[in-house]
């Protein structure tokens, strides 16, 4: 006796019917899973806002990714950057709390995330470090301000102009013109200047720095509260001859 049928399935399912049951199920399982794979498809998305690094870390919380930390070939970074697949879009977050690194190790368990491990400028490190999402998410506001920066490269002062979407001691709770503060890093990330900010244009002298590139940035008054003290609001680098 047959049954003609066009799925490839049904067919081996009838024949091995005459054997027993137990027969049936188990060919019945093992076409599914056959017919059923799949390889999956790559489909490109945002690059990763931070710019090009080897020895990222990273972790997930909730429907978000996080990518920070890492070496760009030239220096270490502490950086540390959100992925929203929703928008295929990243943000930029406050900074991971240890010092620059890469080849960290990265974990998430609930609504937290853990970092730690990895190396610096002054080698192997062993402190580790929770991430909460939820106490900074008031702070990270995106493009508010931009940095300009004359002359650049310079030799004995620059002027820094900063832009701000809202302007200083303006509508943002919290925020005055004190509440912005100014750190410069040399090549190995560590902090050569760091002062507060009372305008919106000042001037930097080169003083003892020697020769050579360093990067800037503006964040939230340390002093300021903490719904403003994590914001970072533009960073750049600076060429000193």
């Amino acid at each position: 006796m047959s049954k003609q049928s066009n799925n490839k399935l049904a067919i081996c399912s009838w024949q091995f019917t005459i054997f027993t049951n137990c027969l049936l199920l188990t060919a019945f399982v093992t076409l599914s899973v056959v017919e059923g794979f799949s390889q999956g498809t790559w489909t490109q998305k945002a690059d990763f806002g931070g710019g090009e690094r080897i020895g990222a870390v990273g972790f997930s919380i909730g429907t978000k990714g996080y990518i920070g930390t890492g070496h760009d070939g030239t220096i270490y970074h502490n950086d540390f950057w959100e992925y929203d697949p929703t928008t295929n879009s990243w943000t930029q977050k406050a900074n991971f709390g240890g010092s620059i690194r890469a080849g960290a190790t990265g974990f998430s368990i609930g609504s937290k995330g853990y970092i730690g491990l990895g190396s610096d400028t002054s080698g192997h490190t062993k402190d580790f470090w929770e991430y909460d999402p939820n106490l900074v998410l008031i702070n990270e506001i995106p493009n508010n301000a931009s940095v300009s920066v004359f002359p650049n490269p310079f030799s004995t002062s620059a002027t820094f102009t900063i832009s701000l979407s809202t302007p200083l001691g303006m509508t943002l709770p919290g925020m005055t013109k004190q509440n912005l503060q100014f750190v410069l890093y040399d090549c190995y990330g560590r902090a050569v200047k760091n002062f507060i900010i009372s305008s919106s244009e000042f001037k930097l002298d080169r003083g003892d720095l020697q020769s050579g590139v360093y990067f800037y940035k503006v964040t939230g008054d340390a002093s300021a509260p903490l719904s403003t003290s994590h914001v970072q609001w533009a960073c750049g680098k600076i060429i000193i001859e």
